[in-house]
């Protein structure tokens, strides 16, 4: 078994089963690409249904698998890690996405009893009918000849199923066992000619189809005798008369399968490959994110699709390269689509942080709403806030300049910085950046009172938000930025508050939308996001919006609520992979986001904090909730949903 891990550590494994429930006959995984600079150790991961996690060593690139991993018939989660080693203390540099990985059940070998001579005829009748059925087959075949070559391989396999299906039902009559087992063997044999025959073109199709009804109609057969195997007395002779009937029709059907054979020797070249992935139940080519979108609308997305599942689109960016935008599945009908003539989605988070930015910009102390004329005015700093940098004080300033109306008051008092030493700049308006003026403050009361900094008066900002912007995500400048689709410099930047102010970036930076896959923005479509409100300027509770790009919340990363506030459930991709036992706050390996070099980055949530009108929710580099000021640059990992 050889699981490849390409540059980006997306694991590509060869197949999925890495062994039988009770095997001892140890069988190795081999990895390649596992090797990554500033590493010095390497593990997989395998969480199972029951919640029990190993972490396995992988060592000269491969790793045995023993017993004890093989401890129950499942679907096991998996998960490759790249440590860097310092003494005791191991770092993550790299990890794969989550990939499944299958433990089988042991084979039972105990005999099953000899059927009767009704229940031999009764099985006959089936496979004479599976025999109609693939003599229709060979003239769909037939008109199908001029298509495709890889039909040849999809009948031959055909023939090859009905010849096993005639001999499970001969030696059925020796034992049933053997008999059920080749019936089976037969029905999958049927389907893995479906699996090959995807890559025909459409006129083929209805040959495959044909096909696939012959593959159900023995699986039909064999489970048939399986079930009554135990209830069928023996009957010598009985079991004699059916084998020589069943080895008369296995030639008749040998011939007919002969004939499919012969009638397509001569079918054209592939024309080209039908897709990423083919399903037999749905029988759907998934050759476009249009393909992905019909899987989703018609409720399917998890018979194609699991959860850690990676999605691939291209993005143009402005100097004329491209870049891949690689996307994790966290979620199938997880979220709720906001047009009601539609009930499932399919939910993508970007996998590597996408470029660093604020999450919101300082905002303007004071909003003139009627104009200020040129004099002395004075304003408060709310007590109880940095007191030691100057909170809690009156201050006085004067301007020699009027400001209009919709003008705008800047006091960009920074952290660990003294008020005092803070200037006022006025503007004209929320969009110029070039100030009227910029003008010192100084301690006292003198002139016109402005107001206090608490955001309770109407023109009047909070202190949080005239330092370090809004932790308000349903009108902040990120959200607006994820659902832009404007070139470099071209962002239609709108004021969402009367404080709100035009950030540096509009002028050097894209909408994210921008160079996106046309076909793949074509298939997103809006859902309904609930997100929580501070309690200091936004009263508190929630607020419902509907989102096409937008940012997880604290409990949909399985971090728990804020302020007891409802978000979204926890998406299967946090919840069921994590390093905790319940939701927390905690370092969680499983929340970690990664720039494109590899190093672990904070990444921001949607969320509030609530005791603060500037801080917004975030995950810090070990994985554990973090509150991080709304003007800071930091990455950001966006969500998404085909509907």
């Amino acid at each position: 078994m050889l699981i490849k891990l390409k540059q980006s550590y997306y694991a590509d494994v060869s197949e999925t089963v890495i062994g039988y429930v009770g095997e001892t006959n140890a069988r190795t995984i081999t990895f390649s690409g596992l090797e990554t600079d500033s590493a010095q150790a390497y593990k997989m991961r395998l969480k199972y249904p029951d919640g029990v996690v190993y972490d396995v060593d992988i060592t000269g690139g491969k790793y045995t698998v023993d017993g004890s991993v093989l401890r129950m018939p499942c679907n096991v989660h998996a998960q490759i890690f790249a440590y860097a080693a310092e003494g005791e203390t191991y770092t993550i540099v790299k990890k794969s996405q989550i990939f499944t990985l299958a433990i089988k059940e042991s084979l039972d070998d105990e005999p099953a009893p000899i059927p009767t001579y009704e229940q031999s005829l009764d099985a006959l009748e089936k496979v004479l009918s599976a025999e109609i059925r693939a003599q229709e087959c060979i003239e769909v075949a037939q008109s199908a000849k001029a298509d495709t070559e890889s039909a040849q391989k999809s009948a031959e396999t055909a023939r090859n199923a009905a010849q096993l299906a005639a001999q499970s039902a001969e030696e059925s009559y020796a034992g049933a066992d053997r008999s059920a087992q080749n019936a089976a063997q037969s029905a999958l044999t049927a389907e893995e000619s479906a699996d090959i025959a995807k890559k025909s073109e459409q006129a083929v199709l209805s040959a495959k189809s044909e096909i696939d009804s012959v593959a159900e109609e023995i699986s039909a057969a064999a489970q048939e005798i399986s079930q009554t195997a135990e209830r069928v007395a023996a009957d010598k002779t009985a079991a004699e008369t059916a084998k020589d009937i069943a080895v008369e029709k296995s030639r008749e059907i040998s011939g007919s399968a002969e004939q499919i054979r012969r009638n397509t020797d001569d079918i054209a070249e592939l024309k080209s490959d039908v897709g990423l992935v083919h399903d037999l139940l749905g029988g759907v080519a998934v050759e476009s994110w249009a393909d992905v979108q019909k899987i989703v609308r018609a409720g399917q997305a998890a018979k194609y699709f699991s959860v850690g599942d990676q999605l691939v689109c291209e993005k143009a960016k402005s100097d004329g390269t491209s870049e891949r935008l690689v996307w994790d599945v966290i979620g199938i009908d997880h979220d709720t689509p906001s047009d009601p003539q539609f009930t499932h989605s399919l939910t993508l988070q970007l996998h590597e942080l996408y470029q660093n930015m604020q999450f919101d910009s300082p905002e303007a102390m004071c909003y003139c709403e009627t104009g200020l004329p040129a004099g002395t005015y004075n304003f408060t700093l709310p007590d109880g806030y940095d007191t030691e940098h100057g909170g809690g004080k009156t201050y006085s300033f004067t301007i020699t300049k009027p400001v209009p109306a919709a003008g705008q008051i800047m006091f960009p008092w920074g952290s660990n910085q003294q008020a005092s030493a803070t200037k006022i700049s006025t503007y004209v308006d929320n969009t110029t950046s070039a100030a009227l003026e910029a003008v010192p403050v100084v301690e006292g009361s003198e002139g016109t009172y402005l107001g206090t900094a608490d955001g309770k008066s109407a023109n009047m900002n909070n202190v949080y938000r005239i330092c370090y912007g809004s932790n308000n995500w349903i009108k902040s400048d990120i959200r607006m930025r994820l659902n832009s689709d404007a070139p470099k410099g071209d962002i239609s930047w709108r004021a969402t508050t009367k404080f709100a102010r035009k950030p540096s970036w509009v002028k050097t930076e894209a909408g994210f939308l921008n160079g996106i896959d046309a076909d793949f923005l074509a298939v997103l479509g809006n859902v309904k996001k609930v997100t929580a409100r501070n309690k200091i300027t936004d009263g508190g509770g929630s607020e419902e919006s509907d989102e096409l790009i937008f940012l997880l919340s604290r409990p949909e990363v399985f971090a728990g609520k804020e302020n007891n506030i409802d978000e979204g459930v926890p998406y299967p991709y946090y919840a069921d992979n994590s390093d905790l036992p319940s939701a927390g706050t905690g370092s969680d390996t499983n929340r970690i986001k990664y720039t494109r070099s590899g190093a672990p980055f904070y990444c921001y949530l949607r969320s509030p904090f609530p005791n603060d009108a500037d801080r917004v929710r975030g995950v810090d580099p070990s994985g554990a909730l973090t509150g991080l000021h709304a003007d800071t640059i930091l990455g950001f990992s966006p969500a998404c949903c085909i509907i």
